[in-house]
Protein backbone atom coordinates (compact mmCIF):
# COMPACT_ATOMS: atom_id res chain seq x y z
CA UNK A 1 0.00 0.00 0.00
CA UNK A 2 1.30 3.47 -0.85
CA UNK A 3 -0.47 6.53 0.56
CA UNK A 4 -0.67 9.85 -1.21
CA UNK A 5 1.83 11.36 1.25
CA UNK A 6 4.48 8.82 0.22
CA UNK A 7 4.16 6.37 3.13
CA UNK A 8 4.74 2.81 1.89
CA UNK A 9 3.46 -0.26 3.70
CA UNK A 10 3.63 -3.81 2.31
CA UNK A 11 1.32 -5.43 4.88
CA UNK A 12 -2.32 -6.19 3.96
CA UNK A 13 -4.45 -3.21 4.86
CA UNK A 14 -8.11 -2.30 4.97
CA UNK A 15 -7.25 1.28 4.17
CA UNK A 16 -5.13 4.28 5.01
CA UNK A 17 -6.16 4.16 8.68
CA UNK A 18 -4.53 0.78 9.20
CA UNK A 19 -1.33 2.04 7.60
CA UNK A 20 -1.18 5.06 9.88
CA UNK A 21 -1.74 2.87 12.94
CA UNK A 22 1.19 0.61 12.05
CA UNK A 23 3.38 3.59 11.21
CA UNK A 24 2.55 5.17 14.59
CA UNK A 25 3.51 1.97 16.39
CA UNK A 26 6.72 1.76 14.41
CA UNK A 27 7.56 5.37 15.31
CA UNK A 28 7.02 4.58 18.99
CA UNK A 29 9.77 1.97 18.92
CA UNK A 30 12.14 3.90 16.68
CA UNK A 31 12.19 6.97 18.92
CA UNK A 32 13.80 7.18 22.38
CA UNK A 33 11.87 5.97 25.40
CA UNK A 34 11.61 9.53 26.69
CA UNK A 35 9.21 10.42 23.87
CA UNK A 36 7.07 7.28 23.77
CA UNK A 37 4.64 8.90 26.16
CA UNK A 38 4.25 11.73 23.66
CA UNK A 39 3.32 9.21 20.99
CA UNK A 40 0.63 7.84 23.28
CA UNK A 41 -0.89 11.17 24.24
CA UNK A 42 -0.80 12.69 20.74
CA UNK A 43 -2.44 9.59 19.32
CA UNK A 44 -5.32 10.00 21.79
CA UNK A 45 -5.67 13.75 21.56
CA UNK A 46 -9.05 14.78 20.06
CA UNK A 47 -8.64 16.37 16.65
CA UNK A 48 -5.14 15.04 16.02
CA UNK A 49 -5.19 12.76 13.00
CA UNK A 50 -2.56 10.06 12.85
CA UNK A 51 -1.09 11.36 9.60
CA UNK A 52 -0.42 14.79 11.08
CA UNK A 53 0.71 13.15 14.30
CA UNK A 54 3.40 11.11 12.50
CA UNK A 55 4.76 14.23 10.84
CA UNK A 56 4.79 16.08 14.18
CA UNK A 57 6.43 13.48 16.40
CA UNK A 58 9.93 14.26 15.16
CA UNK A 59 9.37 17.95 15.91
CA UNK A 60 8.03 17.09 19.37
CA UNK A 61 10.95 14.78 20.14
CA UNK A 62 13.53 17.38 19.17
CA UNK A 63 11.79 20.17 21.10
CA UNK A 64 11.63 18.09 24.28
CA UNK A 65 15.25 17.00 23.91
CA UNK A 66 16.39 20.60 23.41
CA UNK A 67 14.53 21.84 26.48
CA UNK A 68 14.95 18.89 28.84
CA UNK A 69 17.97 17.04 27.47
CA UNK A 70 20.27 18.30 30.22
CA UNK A 71 18.00 16.82 32.88
CA UNK A 72 17.46 20.20 34.56
CA UNK A 73 13.73 20.53 33.79
CA UNK A 74 10.67 18.32 34.19
CA UNK A 75 8.13 19.19 31.47
CA UNK A 76 4.53 18.79 32.62
CA UNK A 77 1.57 19.40 30.28
CA UNK A 78 -1.90 19.97 31.76
CA UNK A 79 -4.98 20.60 29.61
CA UNK A 80 -8.42 20.33 31.13
CA UNK A 81 -10.54 21.40 34.09
CA UNK A 82 -8.77 21.97 37.38
CA UNK A 83 -10.41 19.57 39.81
CA UNK A 84 -9.61 16.65 42.10
CA UNK A 85 -9.13 14.30 39.15
CA UNK A 86 -6.58 16.66 37.62
CA UNK A 87 -4.83 16.98 40.97
CA UNK A 88 -4.55 13.19 41.29
CA UNK A 89 -3.10 12.98 37.77
CA UNK A 90 -0.49 15.64 38.60
CA UNK A 91 0.48 13.64 41.69
CA UNK A 92 0.94 10.54 39.53
CA UNK A 93 2.97 12.29 36.84
CA UNK A 94 5.36 14.14 39.16
CA UNK A 95 6.47 11.32 41.42
CA UNK A 96 9.30 11.01 41.74
CA UNK A 97 10.64 14.33 40.40
CA UNK A 98 13.46 13.95 37.90
CA UNK A 99 14.76 17.53 38.00
CA UNK A 100 14.87 20.46 40.41
CA UNK A 101 12.75 22.64 38.11
CA UNK A 102 9.30 21.92 36.70
CA UNK A 103 7.86 23.76 33.71
CA UNK A 104 4.09 23.33 33.64
CA UNK A 105 2.39 24.06 30.32
CA UNK A 106 -1.15 24.89 31.42
CA UNK A 107 -4.30 25.28 29.34
CA UNK A 108 -7.57 25.53 31.26
CA UNK A 109 -10.81 27.47 31.52
CA UNK A 110 -10.71 27.11 35.29
CA UNK A 111 -12.34 24.86 37.82
CA UNK A 112 -12.05 24.24 41.54
CA UNK A 113 -10.07 26.75 43.64
CA UNK A 114 -9.26 24.04 46.20
CA UNK A 115 -7.68 21.84 43.51
CA UNK A 116 -5.75 24.79 42.05
CA UNK A 117 -4.28 25.56 45.45
CA UNK A 118 -3.32 21.92 46.04
CA UNK A 119 -1.63 21.57 42.63
CA UNK A 120 0.38 24.76 43.16
CA UNK A 121 1.49 23.70 46.64
CA UNK A 122 2.35 20.21 45.39
CA UNK A 123 4.64 21.53 42.67
CA UNK A 124 6.26 24.00 45.07
CA UNK A 125 6.98 21.17 47.53
CA UNK A 126 8.34 18.72 44.99
CA UNK A 127 10.49 21.17 43.03
CA UNK A 128 12.84 23.99 43.92
CA UNK A 129 11.56 26.09 41.00
CA UNK A 130 8.07 26.14 39.49
CA UNK A 131 7.75 27.79 36.06
CA UNK A 132 4.37 28.22 34.37
CA UNK A 133 4.13 28.39 30.58
CA UNK A 134 0.84 29.83 29.32
CA UNK A 135 0.28 29.17 25.59
CA UNK A 136 -3.48 29.73 25.50
CA UNK A 137 -6.31 30.11 28.03
CA UNK A 138 -5.36 30.02 31.71
CA UNK A 139 -8.48 31.41 33.32
CA UNK A 140 -10.05 31.57 36.77
CA UNK A 141 -8.63 28.71 38.89
CA UNK A 142 -5.76 28.53 36.40
CA UNK A 143 -4.77 32.05 37.41
CA UNK A 144 -4.97 31.04 41.07
CA UNK A 145 -2.59 28.18 40.31
CA UNK A 146 -0.28 30.70 38.62
CA UNK A 147 0.13 32.55 41.92
CA UNK A 148 2.35 29.70 43.10
CA UNK A 149 4.77 29.96 40.16
CA UNK A 150 8.14 31.64 40.57
CA UNK A 151 8.02 32.71 36.90
CA UNK A 152 5.25 33.02 34.33
CA UNK A 153 6.05 32.59 30.64
CA UNK A 154 3.29 33.84 28.32
CA UNK A 155 3.04 33.56 24.55
CA UNK A 156 1.31 36.22 22.47
CA UNK A 157 -1.88 34.11 22.62
CA UNK A 158 -1.65 33.32 26.33
CA UNK A 159 -4.09 34.93 28.74
CA UNK A 160 -4.89 34.86 32.44
CA UNK A 161 -8.17 35.95 34.02
CA UNK A 162 -9.64 37.54 37.17
CA UNK A 163 -10.06 35.54 40.39
CA UNK A 164 -13.67 36.41 41.25
CA UNK A 165 -15.38 33.23 42.39
CA UNK A 166 -18.17 31.82 40.22
CA UNK A 167 -21.26 30.63 42.11
CA UNK A 168 -24.36 28.82 40.93
CA UNK A 169 -27.08 31.21 39.83
CA UNK A 170 -30.23 31.02 41.90
CA UNK A 171 -32.96 28.85 40.36
CA UNK A 172 -30.59 27.83 37.54
CA UNK A 173 -28.97 24.41 37.33
CA UNK A 174 -26.13 25.07 34.89
CA UNK A 175 -25.71 28.84 34.84
CA UNK A 176 -23.19 30.60 37.07
CA UNK A 177 -22.57 34.19 38.05
CA UNK A 178 -19.70 36.13 39.54
CA UNK A 179 -19.63 36.31 43.31
CA UNK A 180 -18.92 40.02 42.95
CA UNK A 181 -22.24 40.80 41.27
CA UNK A 182 -24.35 40.83 44.44
CA UNK A 183 -21.69 42.61 46.50
CA UNK A 184 -21.02 45.29 43.89
CA UNK A 185 -24.76 45.68 43.28
CA UNK A 186 -25.33 46.25 47.01
CA UNK A 187 -22.47 48.76 47.15
CA UNK A 188 -23.88 50.69 44.18
CA UNK A 189 -27.40 50.64 45.60
CA UNK A 190 -26.20 51.87 48.99
CA UNK A 191 -24.19 54.67 47.37
CA UNK A 192 -27.20 55.86 45.37
CA UNK A 193 -29.47 55.72 48.43
CA UNK A 194 -27.03 57.83 50.48
CA UNK A 195 -26.73 60.36 47.65
CA UNK A 196 -30.50 60.55 47.33
CA UNK A 197 -30.87 61.14 51.07
CA UNK A 198 -28.32 63.97 51.02
CA UNK A 199 -29.88 65.71 48.05
CA UNK A 200 -33.42 65.40 49.42
CA UNK A 201 -32.38 66.63 52.87
CA UNK A 202 -30.61 69.67 51.39
CA UNK A 203 -33.49 70.62 49.12
CA UNK A 204 -36.06 70.32 51.92
CA UNK A 205 -33.94 72.26 54.39
CA UNK A 206 -33.20 75.11 51.99
CA UNK A 207 -36.71 75.30 50.56
CA UNK A 208 -38.81 75.11 53.71
CA UNK A 209 -36.71 76.28 56.65
CA UNK A 210 -37.89 73.31 58.77
CA UNK A 211 -35.79 71.91 61.61
CA UNK A 212 -32.91 69.56 60.85
CA UNK A 213 -34.65 66.59 62.49
CA UNK A 214 -37.84 67.08 60.52
CA UNK A 215 -35.92 67.50 57.24
CA UNK A 216 -34.04 64.28 57.97
CA UNK A 217 -37.30 62.42 58.65
CA UNK A 218 -38.77 63.63 55.37
CA UNK A 219 -35.64 62.66 53.40
CA UNK A 220 -35.58 59.21 55.05
CA UNK A 221 -39.21 58.57 54.09
CA UNK A 222 -38.58 59.65 50.49
CA UNK A 223 -35.50 57.42 50.16
CA UNK A 224 -37.30 54.54 51.88
CA UNK A 225 -40.17 54.73 49.41
CA UNK A 226 -37.72 54.75 46.48
CA UNK A 227 -35.28 52.02 47.58
CA UNK A 228 -37.01 50.10 50.36
CA UNK A 229 -38.55 47.41 48.16
CA UNK A 230 -35.23 46.85 46.39
CA UNK A 231 -33.31 46.36 49.63
CA UNK A 232 -35.96 43.93 50.88
CA UNK A 233 -35.17 41.60 48.00
CA UNK A 234 -31.63 41.02 49.30
CA UNK A 235 -31.27 37.70 51.11
CA UNK A 236 -28.81 38.24 54.00
CA UNK A 237 -27.96 34.54 54.22
CA UNK A 238 -27.12 34.34 50.53
CA UNK A 239 -25.19 37.60 50.78
CA UNK A 240 -23.13 36.11 53.59
CA UNK A 241 -22.38 32.97 51.56
CA UNK A 242 -21.34 35.11 48.58
CA UNK A 243 -18.96 37.16 50.73
CA UNK A 244 -17.42 33.96 52.11
CA UNK A 245 -17.05 32.57 48.59
CA UNK A 246 -15.27 35.72 47.47
CA UNK A 247 -12.82 35.29 50.34
CA UNK A 248 -11.66 31.90 49.02
CA UNK A 249 -9.42 33.23 46.25
CA UNK A 250 -8.06 35.99 48.48
CA UNK A 251 -7.19 33.56 51.28
CA UNK A 252 -5.65 30.94 48.99
CA UNK A 253 -3.62 33.67 47.31
CA UNK A 254 -2.22 34.73 50.69
CA UNK A 255 -1.45 31.11 51.62
CA UNK A 256 0.47 30.55 48.40
CA UNK A 257 2.49 33.60 49.35
CA UNK A 258 4.00 33.98 45.91
CA UNK A 259 7.07 36.20 45.88
CA UNK A 260 6.27 36.75 42.23
CA UNK A 261 3.07 38.66 43.02
CA UNK A 262 3.35 42.44 43.31
CA UNK A 263 1.86 44.31 46.31
CA UNK A 264 -1.89 44.90 46.01
CA UNK A 265 -2.04 42.67 42.92
CA UNK A 266 -4.07 39.98 44.68
CA UNK A 267 -6.79 42.46 45.59
CA UNK A 268 -6.88 43.69 42.00
CA UNK A 269 -7.27 40.16 40.66
CA UNK A 270 -10.13 39.39 43.02
CA UNK A 271 -12.04 42.67 43.10
CA UNK A 272 -11.19 45.16 40.37
CA UNK A 273 -11.90 43.56 36.99
CA UNK A 274 -15.33 44.26 35.48
CA UNK A 275 -15.88 40.79 33.97
CA UNK A 276 -14.90 37.23 34.76
CA UNK A 277 -13.91 36.80 31.10
CA UNK A 278 -11.62 39.85 31.12
CA UNK A 279 -8.40 39.15 29.21
CA UNK A 280 -5.16 39.58 31.16
CA UNK A 281 -2.48 39.37 28.49
CA UNK A 282 1.27 39.53 28.98
CA UNK A 283 1.40 43.32 29.22
CA UNK A 284 -1.33 43.28 31.90
CA UNK A 285 0.34 40.38 33.71
CA UNK A 286 3.59 42.36 33.92
CA UNK A 287 1.71 44.89 36.08
CA UNK A 288 0.63 42.12 38.47
CA UNK A 289 3.66 39.81 38.66
CA UNK A 290 7.36 40.50 39.11
CA UNK A 291 8.64 37.77 36.78
CA UNK A 292 6.71 37.60 33.49
CA UNK A 293 8.36 37.13 30.12
CA UNK A 294 7.77 35.87 26.61
CA UNK A 295 9.07 32.42 25.63
CA UNK A 296 12.62 32.09 24.41
CA UNK A 297 13.44 30.32 21.14
CA UNK A 298 13.58 26.84 22.70
CA UNK A 299 10.28 27.31 24.53
CA UNK A 300 8.64 28.67 21.38
CA UNK A 301 9.68 25.56 19.45
CA UNK A 302 8.15 23.43 22.20
CA UNK A 303 4.81 25.28 22.11
CA UNK A 304 4.66 24.96 18.33
CA UNK A 305 5.46 21.25 18.53
CA UNK A 306 2.82 20.36 21.14
CA UNK A 307 0.21 22.79 19.80
CA UNK A 308 -2.46 20.06 19.38
CA UNK A 309 -2.26 19.40 23.12
CA UNK A 310 -2.39 22.95 24.41
CA UNK A 311 -4.14 25.25 21.93
CA UNK A 312 -7.79 24.46 22.67
CA UNK A 313 -8.83 24.06 26.34
CA UNK A 314 -10.60 20.81 27.15
CA UNK A 315 -13.78 21.31 29.16
CA UNK A 316 -14.53 17.80 30.43
CA UNK A 317 -11.38 15.79 29.71
CA UNK A 318 -7.88 15.77 31.18
CA UNK A 319 -4.55 15.48 29.44
CA UNK A 320 -1.76 15.38 32.01
CA UNK A 321 1.69 14.24 30.91
CA UNK A 322 5.28 14.60 32.03
CA UNK A 323 6.81 14.54 28.59
CA UNK A 324 10.48 14.20 29.42
CA UNK A 325 10.17 10.69 30.90
CA UNK A 326 8.92 7.33 29.69
CA UNK A 327 6.19 7.23 32.34
CA UNK A 328 2.72 6.33 30.99
CA UNK A 329 0.65 9.37 30.15
CA UNK A 330 -2.31 10.04 32.43
CA UNK A 331 -5.57 10.96 30.77
CA UNK A 332 -9.27 10.66 31.45
CA UNK A 333 -12.11 10.11 29.00
CA UNK A 334 -10.06 10.95 25.91
CA UNK A 335 -11.51 10.32 22.49
CA UNK A 336 -9.25 8.18 20.31
CA UNK A 337 -8.26 10.13 17.23
CA UNK A 338 -8.67 7.12 14.98
CA UNK A 339 -12.16 6.19 16.12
Amino acid sequence: FQAEDGIRDRSPSRGLGDVYKRQATRFAFEYPATTRGVVDVLQRCPGVFLGAFMERIDQVSKAIEELCGSGAIDLLVFNGPIDRIGFDLVIDQTKPPVADTVMMVLTTLGGDADAAYRIAKLLCRRYKTFQLLVPSYCKSAGTLLALGASEIIMTDTGELGPLDVQIRKRDELLMRESGLEMVQGLQQLTSEAVDAFGKTFTEVALGTGLSTRLCADIAAKVVGSLYGNIFQQIDPIRLGSVIRANAIAMHYGKLLGSKNLKPEALGRLVLEYPSHDFVIDRSQAEQLFNAVREPNQTETKLVQAIEPLVKIPSTNKHIVARLNTERPVSYTHLTLADE
